[in-house]
């Protein structure tokens, strides 16, 4: 006899400003193999602490850029795909064919990550190949795609 289980992976965390939401994200993602973006607005007020980790500016404003809700739908579709080759195919070779546990996989990515520059090169990889997929089917709201750069 098989039992139905309901199972998602992903969760939703919702606390007031400042309490420490993205810093959660980013410390289970030592345990757990993530792919954080953080869609936080650019700046912040200075009356409170700097926030972290920084806001990915770059994916945020790609997400908010498409013309109407069913081509937004479609390009974050192919947005999340390019995510995945991309973040297979560089930890094959963080791993160098290499047999870890998945704890071991969290963490290597994990610092990977945080080097200066990775992250966002990571998502503007995936913006660049996201645009090239979709070529003239990506219509944006902006006059100019490139902007989203």
């Amino acid at each position: 006899m098989t039992q139905h289980r309901d199972y998602a992976g992903f969760a939703a965390i919702v606390q007031s400003s400042g309490t420490g939401k993205s810093r959660m994200v980013h410390e289970q993602a030592k345990l757990v193999f993530t792919l954080p973006f953080n869609l936080r607005n650019e700046g912040y007020d200075e009356l409170f602490v700097t926030p972290y980790p920084e806001p990915d500016n770059n994916v945020r404003q790609f997400l908010i850029g498409f013309q109407d809700d069913s081509n937004a739908r479609n390009n974050i579709i192919v947005f999340l795909g390019k995510i995945y080759e991309l973040a297979a195919k560089r930890l094959g070779s963080l791993l160098n064919g290499g047999r870890m546990k998945r704890q071991e996989i969290a963490e290597c990515w994990h610092d990977y990550l945080q080097v200066e520059g990775v992250r966002s090169t990571f998502y503007q990889d995936a913006i660049d190949a996201t645009k090239e997929s979709l070529g003239s089917v990506c219509f944006f709201a902006h006059s100019d795609a490139s902007s989203l750069n």
